[in-house]
C-alpha cells in the first residue's frame, strides 16, 4: 500500500480497482495532505466568522460582476504566497487580490480547516435526503456551533451572489464549486446537498 504522500501512485492503484468512491476519497485527501491546517475553533474565539472570510465576501459585493466566479483553482504560486500569510496570521487582505484569486482563496481557506465544515458523520445523514431542507436543517443542528454558523454564513452569502445576474452562477454551480471543499470526504452527489443549502439558506 503506497504511503499517503505518494498521491499519484495511490490514486492510480485505486482507479485500477474501478472503485469510484475510493478514488474520490484519495483525491480529497491529496488536496489536504500538503496543507498546514487552520483550526476554526481557535480563530473564531472572539467572532463567529473568520475575519478574512467576512471581508472577502464584503469585498466581492463591492466589485463589478465577473462571470463564472469560484470556478478557478489557486495556482501553485498563489498557494505558496497564501500559505505563508495564512500560517502566520490566518488573514489575507482581499483588496489587492484579483477576483478570481480572491474566490479561489475562499475555497482554499475552507479546504485547509483541521475539521471540515461537514464531517463524515453528518454527511452520512445528509446523503439520505439531499433535497429535503427540513431534514437537512435538523442534521445541521448537530454540527458544532462555530462550524454550523460558518456553514450558514457561507450558504447565505452564496445565495446572495446567485441573485446577481452578472455572475451567471446559480446554486447548482456553487454546489459543484464548493462541495469538495466543505465535506471531510467528498462523494459524487454531495454538490446537490450544498445546492439545497444555498437555495434554502434563510431556512437553514
Amino acid at each position: 500500500m503506497p504511503m499517503l504522500h505518494d498521491n499519484d501512485a495511490l490514486i492510480k492503484m485505486l482507479a485500477a480497482k474501478n472503485s469510484k468512491f475510493k478514488v474520490q476519497q484519495a483525491i480529497s485527501e491529496r488536496a489536504k495532505v500538503h496543507l498546514n491546517p487552520i483550526n476554526l475553533d481557535l480563530i473564531c474565539v472572539d467572532m463567529p466568522i473568520p475575519m478574512f472570510i467576512a471581508n472577502a465576501f464584503a469585498e466581492l459585493n463591492n466589485r463589478p460582476c465577473q462571470v463564472g466566479i469560484f470556478r478557478m483553482q489557486p495556482s501553485a504560486e498563489l498557494q505558496q504566497i497564501l500559505n505563508k500569510t495564512l500560517d502566520s496570521t490566518y488573514y489575507v487582505d482581499p483588496k489587492p487580490l484579483e477576483t478570481d484569486q480572491l474566490c479561489a482563496l475562499i475555497k482554499y481557506f475552507y479546504r485547509r480547516l483541521t475539521q471540515s465544515l461537514i464531517s463524515s458523520e453528518i454527511a452520512t445523514y445528509l446523503r439520505a435526503h439531499p433535497t429535503d431542507i427540513n431534514l437537512i436543517r435538523m442534521d445541521v443542528k448537530q454540527i458544532k456551533p462555530v462550524y454550523k454558523e460558518n456553514l450558514k454564513f457561507l450558504s447565505k452569502r452564496l445565495k446572495e451572489l446567485t441573485l446577481i445576474q452578472g455572475y451567471r452562477m446559480d446554486a447548482k454551480n456553487f454546489g459543484v464549486c464548493f462541495a469538495p471543499n466543505l465535506f471531510e470526504v467528498y462523494q459524487f452527489g454531495d454538490e446537490r446537498i450544498v445546492q439545497t443549502m444555498i437555495e434554502n439558506a434563510d431556512a437553514l
